[in-house]
């Protein structure tokens, strides 16, 4: 999972964990938060790609089945460059980039399978399904994120918090 320490991220670590899947690899850029995931291993987004690749390769025990990418650019390379035989990337959004150089040899070599996902995608009953088992998963205690209520007079300060990755899901409270 990219950018395992925003809402997105921290959400599918979690998900991934209460849907079965084997091992669940959390990867951001800050390491004081990423190692309060519960995932089974660590990885921070620093340095060069090929060394982000490696560390995920030795983190998957050889290679990552399932990629999910809110950020692109550079991290989104560095997974692919760790993604086993057939693996698929589930494209989110661009929170480090917009754009990357994919080299089409990283695609074919590990017959990757990019899919760009938004949720107007999804037919409304699959939509009403996932939200349904999502609060389910909430109500019981297996899906938890970090929440700040900030009062509607700091909405500015709040929305510039976010801006530079507040760490927290800001919530407005109109009182």
């Amino acid at each position: 999972m990219l950018g395992a320490t925003g809402t997105v991220g921290t959400a599918a670590v979690q998900i991934a964990r209460a849907l079965g899947a084997g091992r669940v690899i959390a990867a951001a850029r800050s390491s004081a938060r990423l190692h309060h995931l519960n995932a089974d291993a660590h990885v921070e987004l620093t340095g060069d790609t090929d060394d982000v690749a490696a560390a995920m390769r030795a983190a998957a025990g050889g290679g990552v089945d399932v990629i999910i990418d809110p950020l692109w650019g550079p991290p989104a390379l560095a997974a692919m460059g760790a993604a086993r035989h057939g693996a698929r990337l589930v494209q989110l959004g661009q929170q480090a980039a917009t754009a990357i150089e994919l080299p089409a040899p990283l695609v074919r070599s590990a017959a990757l399978d990019i899919r760009g996902f938004a949720i107007f995608h999804a037919p409304a009953d699959v939509r009403r399904d996932a939200y349904l088992r999502m609060t389910v998963l909430a109500a019981s205690g297996g899906l938890t994120m970090d929440v700040q209520v900030v009062p509607l007079k700091d909405i500015a300060a709040a929305w510039e918090r976010q801006r530079t990755g507040a760490g927290v899901k800001l919530v407005i409270a109109c009182q």
